[in-house]
């Protein structure tokens, strides 16, 4: 161990970290997931959200709804490559699914913002 750096990585563990992101082509650790599966792991949360908040002041979870979308938005950009650099694409892709899936997401259900979510046209 040298003077420079207070700890020792081995070249064979930098090497298989960099096996690792090439493999998952350097995207965060959601790239393997479908939207179902995001819809999976968030519905349990989103759903409890009117139900406790909503009872007191429904009008202000629709930002934070909006925001989902906004980040379920930019989680397709990442993901299709048609979709990349290309945010109101990706956001009109995103309202299309909620459009034809209502189903698939709890906030959906509740009929917030079908339709585009960049804002007014």
């Amino acid at each position: 161990m040298s003077e420079a750096k207070p700890f020792c990585i081995s070249k064979w563990e930098v090497w298989e970290a960099y096996k690792r992101v090439k493999a998952n082509k350097g995207a965060a650790g959601v790239d393997e997931q479908s939207i179902e599966d995001l819809s999976r792991m968030f519905n349990p949360i989103v759903r409890g959200w009117p139900l406790y908040y909503g009872r007191y002041y429904r009008a202000a979870l629709y930002p934070t709804m909006r925001q989902l979308d906004r980040d379920l938005a930019l989680w397709a950009a990442r993901k299709y490559k048609k979709l990349r650099r290309h945010l109101r694409r990706a956001t009109h892709w995103i309202a299309r699914i909620s459009r034809r899936a209502p189903g698939l997401f709890a906030h959906w259900q509740m009929g917030v913002r079908r339709g585009s979510v960049m804002g007014a046209v």
